[in-house]
């Protein structure tokens, strides 16, 4: 009878504030953990890329408010 008890989770994990649990990438098949690290490539690349120029430049601001 020397047991220690686990705390309980109030939240629990069907709560909706509760941490959404990522599936974990090895028991995935080969095939989808490459999909998966592509995709996310993708999205890297694409947050990393600067801003399109604008081409429609008329100068400089100041000259509007002189």
């Amino acid at each position: 009878m020397n047991r220690q008890l686990q705390p309980v989770d109030p939240l629990g994990p069907t709560h909706p504030v509760h941490p959404v649990r990522r599936p974990d990438p090895r028991r995935q098949p080969p095939e989808e953990r490459r999909r998966r690290r592509d995709e996310e490539a993708e999205e890297d690349r694409k947050s990393e890329r600067p801003p399109p120029r604008d081409d429609d430049d008329d100068g400089p601001l100041i000259d509007e408010y002189v």
